[in-house]
C-alpha cells in the first residue's frame, strides 16, 4: 500500500457515516477566475534592466524606525560557519529593524527575513508578497543598507516576476541581484531568489576557494521559492551556483561586486538544467469537512455521499486548494434520473470553515451517469472531467476524472520516465466500477504530458489516453 492510500484509507475511515459538508456560498459556485502577471510597483525610485530594482541612497541608516509590519524572526546561526575572511555578520533585534513603507500593492505584511550589521554596518532584509491586479504578481525582496554613522547606503527592492532571464521557479532555479555603496567600499550585498530544487548555494570565489551561502526561510505566501543574501569579501569576483539534492548544478550567475562606485546589478543567469515536470502534491482529508453542493432542482433520493476529498498542491507557484468528489442519486427533472458524480475542485478553505471560495483555481462539475454514451460503460475507463484552470496567484491545475469497471486492477500516470498510481476508490452506489480523482504533472508553462493507463490484473494494458488538453 502506497502512502497515499493509507492517508487516503485513513480519511475515509474518519469520515465513515458522515455524509454531511459546507455549502458553497451563493455565486460561487462553477467561477474560474483568470489574470494575467504585469508591471508593478513594490519599490520606487530607478528601474534597472526592466526589473523592479529600485535604489534610494540614505543619509544613515535609520535606526529603529519600522515604518510598517515585520513578521519573522533574526538568527546569525545562518552566517556562522562562513570564512573568517568574509565580513563579519551580527543578527540584530527584529523589532528594530527598518522596514520600508508597504503601498496598496503589499499582500499581507512585510516579513524581516533577516537584520543586523555587516562589517558593524547596519541592514535590514525584508520578504513579502505584491499582487498589483495585473502582472505585478509575486515574492519581492527589499534591501536596505548597509549604513553606518556619517555613511550613506543602498535602498534596493526586486521582485520575483521581473527577472533579467527567466523566472524563478518557473523557468529558472536561480535569480541574482546585488547593491553597494561608494561610501561603504568594502561591502556589496548578494540577494535573490532560488527554486525549492536548489539544495545549496555556493559562492566560488576568484581566490580558488569555496564557500556555501545560507538560503533563508521563505515567509508566509511563498511557493517554490525560497530568498538569499550574503556578503561576499571584498576585492574578489566569483560566481554563484545553485546546486540540487544531488549535488548537480542547476544554474550559474557572476558574483555583484563593489566597483569602488554605488551600484546595483541583476546578473545574467545561466540555466543549467531544463526544469522538471512537478507533480501536484495530493493530501486525502486535508482539507476537513468535504464540499456537499446542493443546487436548485435537484431531487436526491437519501443523501449525497463524499466520496473522496483533500487538498492538492498547484505546482510551481500555488498553494494548496481543496476538492470534492460526491455520488447521489438522482430522481429525475432537472438531472437525469439515476447515479450523479459531483466534482469540485480548486476552492479554497479559510479560516471560518463555513466560508469558501474559487478565488483559487476553483470549478465545478456534475455528471449524471445516464447521459452517457451507450456503449460508454463497456470501456475500461470513463474520463468525465478533463479539466485545466488557472488562478489568480498564478495556480495552474489539470484534473482528470472519472470511473474504472472491475476489469482494472490498476490505474497509473506516466510521465516524465516516472510512474505514479491512481487510487481507485469504492462507490458506495454500485459495485459495478471504481472511481478516481488524478492530477498529473506540469511543465513550467502550466501543460500536463504523459498517459494515463489502465491495467488488468495480469499486469496487460487494458486501455491508455494520452494525458492533453
Amino acid at each position: 500500500m502506497s502512502e497515499f492510500e493509507a492517508a487516503l484509507r485513513e480519511a475515509l475511515r474518519r469520515r465513515a457515516g458522515d455524509s454531511g459538508g459546507r455549502s458553497m456560498p451563493p455565486g460561487t459556485r462553477r467561477r474560474v477566475r483568470r489574470r494575467q502577471l504585469v508591471t508593478g510597483g513594490a519599490g520606487a525610485a530607478l528601474a534597472i534592466a526592466a526589473i523592479l530594482l529600485t535604489v534610494t541612497i540614505l543619509a544613515g541608516f535609520p535606526r529603529g524606525a519600522r515604518t510598517g509590519p515585520a513578521g519573522g524572526g533574526t538568527s546569525s546561526a545562518p552566517y556562522g560557519s562562513l570564512p573568517h575572511t568574509w565580513p563579519t555578520i551580527v543578527a540584530g533585534d527584529r523589532d528594530d529593524a527598518y522596514v520600508p513603507p508597504a503601498d496598496a500593492t503589499v499582500v499581507g505584511q512585510k516579513h524581516v527575513l533577516y537584520s543586523g550589521t555587516v562589517a558593524k554596518a547596519d541592514f535590514s532584509f525584508v520578504g513579502y508578497l505584491v499582487d498589483d491586479g495585473g502582472t505585478g504578481q509575486g515574492p519581492c525582496l527589499d534591501f536596505t543598507g548597509p549604513s553606518a554613522r556619517a555613511k550613506e547606503g543602498p535602498s534596493v527592492s526586486v521582485c520575483a516576476y521581473a527577472p533579467v532571464g527567466e523566472p524563478v521557479p518557473t523557468g529558472a532555479d536561480l535569480d541574482l541581484a546585488g547593491a553597494g555603496s561608494s561610501q561603504i567600499p568594502d561591502i556589496e550585498a548578494n540577494l535573490g531568489f532560488v527554486s525549492a530544487r536548489v539544495r545549496t548555494l555556493r559562492v566560488e570565489l576568484s581566490d580558488g576557494s569555496a564557500s556555501e551561502v545560507p538560503i533563508l526561510p521563505a515567509p508566509e505566501g511563498w511557493f517554490g521559492i525560497r530568498p538569499f543574501l550574503f556578503f561576499p569579501p571584498a576585492g574578489r569576483s566569483g560566481t554563484v551556483v545553485a546546486l540540487s539534492d544531488e549535488g548537480a548544478e542547476l544554474a550559474r550567475a557572476p558574483m555583484c561586486v563593489n566597483d569602488g562606485a554605488s551600484n546595483v546589478c541583476h546578473a545574467p543567469v545561466r540555466q543549467l538544467a531544463s526544469i522538471p515536470l512537478v507533480w501536484p502534491e495530493v493530501r486525502p482529508g486535508a482539507d476537513g469537512t468535504p464540499y456537499v453542493d446542493h443546487e436548485e432542482g435537484e431531487r436526491v433520493i437519501g443523501e449525497k455521499i463524499p466520496v473522496l476529498h483533500g487538498e492538492v498542491t498547484t505546482p510551481f507557484t500555488g498553494g494548496p486548494v481543496a476538492f470534492s468528489l460526491v455520488v447521489w442519486r438522482s430522481a429525475g427533472g432537472e438531472f437525469t434520473a439515476g447515479e450523479c458524480v459531483d466534482l469540485f475542485e480548486g476552492y479554497r478553505v479559510g479560516k471560518d470553515p463555513s466560508q469558501l471560495g474559487f478565488d483559487a483555481v476553483g470549478g465545478g462539475s456534475k455528471h449524471p451517469l445516464s447521459d452517457l454514451p451507450a456503449d460508454a460503460l463497456s470501456k475500461p475507463v470513463v474520463l468525465l472531467e478533463r479539466s485545466r484552470v488557472e488562478g489568480e496567484n498564478g495556480e495552474r491545475l489539470l484534473t482528470l476524472a472519472g470511473l474504472a469497471t472491475t476489469d482494472v486492477a490498476r490505474l497509473e500516470i506516466r510521465a516524465g520516465g516516472e510512474v505514479r498510481d491512481v487510487p481507485l476508490i469504492a462507490d458506495p452506489l454500485t459495485d459495478d466500477h471504481r472511481l478516481f480523482v488524478a492530477y498529473p504533472p506540469l511543465d513550467p508553462a502550466g501543460e500536463a504530458s504523459g498517459t494515463l493507463v489502465a491495467l488488468a490484473a495480469d499486469g496487460s494494458e487494458l486501455w491508455s489516453s494520452e494525458i492533453r488538453l
